[in-house]
């Protein structure tokens, strides 16, 4: 969990700060047919991408649980991060999408009413595709990454595990990593109850959580997932299940021959870590991306 509970975005209409760099805007929205309502999100546009000819990249940037689509912002200081980065040169202009997901966990809600609804669905079928065609935006997986921390980097590994064509580059900060294994989950019934909120049933339906794991997608995860790049970052303070998880999950990809990299920071699960974390993996998305979708990938790293 990240530490923002209770701090619920209160935006009206759309705002901009064209003064300090990129364009900010708050207060979007995306109508999801899928979820029966309008999915919120903030937009992040490079200055020098304003101008710029041809379609920029985009990254979809996803918050954790009790968050909302300012965290990133408000919280993380990415805007003015990217901004820093880009004037230095260190990572190429891109869009960065940051949708509101409230604590859906990024999932399929298994409840009929009073739910979150398809979240996972919708994010890819409905609200991806309407994001590119409203702005523009480069659409072809090569051009396209997403990250998150906490739930939200649960939410981007599960969304490129399970759909690997859309993002060739996925990271995960701190991700809600959790075991498929019932020796680690029958521990830990009471917490998920807590923090997961029916989404998976009442009574909790282990089986139906364990098909949500990353490790399960993993295993059922398309051809195409072998072109994929996986960046994973924790700190080494942070909760013992979200580390476990991490360094489970990078071995898994190793032995699967999938790209992936490990980084294991001074830091708890707190934004210090995740405003530094975002930092070295936004510069490996952008080595990764290409706004041009018939350009070729780079080498894959063998790490």
């Amino acid at each position: 969990m990240t530490m923002l509970a209770g701090c619920a975005a209160s935006v009206i209409g759309a705002s901009a700060d064209d003064n300090v760099g990129g364009r900010v805007e708050t207060g979007l929205q995306i109508a999801s047919a899928r979820l029966g309502h309008d999915i919120p999100y903030a937009l992040y546009t490079p200055q020098s991408g304003l101008s710029q000819a041809g379609p920029l990249p985009v990254l979809y940037l996803l918050h954790g649980r009790d968050d909302n689509e300012r965290a990133w912002l408000e919280w993380g200081k990415i805007a003015t991060t990217l901004d820093r980065m880009i004037e230095e040169g260190a990572i190429q202009p891109m869009a960065v999408v940051m949708p509101m997901a409230a604590n859906s966990w990024y999932v399929d809600d298994v409840r009929v009413t009073g739910g979150y609804g398809a979240f996972a669905t919708a994010l890819s079928e409905d609200f991806i595709p309407a994001i590119e065609r409203r702005h523009g935006f480069a659409s072809c997986g090569t051009a396209r990454a997403i990250g998150g921390l906490s739930m939200g980097g649960y939410g981007a590994l599960l969304q490129a595990l399970t759909r690997p064509a859309m993002f060739r580059s996925v990271f995960s900060l701190s991700g809600s990593l959790f075991s498929d294994l019932d020796v680690d989950i029958q521990p830990r019934l009471p917490f998920y109850h807590r923090v997961l909120s029916g989404i998976y049933g009442e009574p909790f339906d282990v089986e139906r959580f364990k098909s949500w794991t990353i490790f399960a997608r993993l295993r059922a995860a398309p051809p195409e997932v072998a072109g994929l790049g996986v960046w994973l970052a924790a700190g080494d303070r942070d909760f013992s299940s979200i580390v476990t998880g991490t360094v489970r999950l990078h071995q898994e990809l190793r032995e699967r021959k999938i790209e992936t990299h490990l980084r294991i920071d001074d830091g708890e699960h707190t934004w210090s870590l995740w405003s530094a974390a975002v930092q070295p993996a936004l510069v490996w998305v952008s080595s990764r991306m290409r706004a041009q979708c018939n350009q070729p990938l780079p080498p894959r790293d063998p790490r």
